[in-house]
């Protein structure tokens, strides 16, 4: 393995651990932070989508982004709002949590396994090519990013509202 690849591989586990750390002990709660990651990973997700010139991908891709909305919304139940040295503090719910780190470690994992070349061929080449061979494995990841994306969306519509009533609660005091 060529030393590059190390790196980058220290570089993503680094990422991943900060990630899980931060999860574990919470984000300092503002409208901008709950929104941030949502609106980054549903942007990325479209674009990477975007990049194949298949129809039913992207079709299924927003189907994804609102499926995860939906199941985001459900499990957004389970993310919390606590106090933490006098700052209102988030923690996102666990299950969203696991299926966004899958999704990304596998986008990850296929950039790894499959060549260069043959991955920007097949991006490139027709749109019959998405859903066949190695498109297939990376239009599934895409849709799973998308389907994370609509998740952590639905899940930081429930946290803002949990924020408000905090912040209103805090300020009535």
């Amino acid at each position: 393995m060529e030393l590059e690849y190390i790196y980058l591989i220290v570089f993503i586990v680094l990422i991943m651990l900060l990630r899980l750390r931060r999860q574990k002990k919470g984000y300092k709660a503002s409208v901008v932070r709950i929104f941030r990651y949502p609106a980054i990973y549903i942007v990325l997700s479209l674009l990477l989508v975007a990049s194949t010139p298949n129809l039913a991908l992207i079709a299924i891709a927003f189907l994804a982004i609102l499926l995860g909305y939906v199941l985001g919304s459900v499990f957004g139940i389970k993310s919390s709002i606590f106090y933490s040295n006098g700052k209102i503090m988030y923690r996102r719910s666990t299950e969203i949590f696991v299926i966004w780190l899958v999704a990304f470690v596998a986008r990850i994992a296929i950039e790894f396994m499959l060549p260069n070349d043959l991955a920007g061929s097949v991006l490139a080449n027709s749109a019959s090519n998405a859903f066949s061979g190695i498109g297939f494995w990376y239009s599934l990841v895409d849709i799973l990013l998308a389907f994370s994306a609509g998740m952590l969306l639905g899940e930081s519509i429930h946290l803002y509202r949990k924020y408000r009533n905090a912040k209103l609660s805090s300020s009535g005091s």
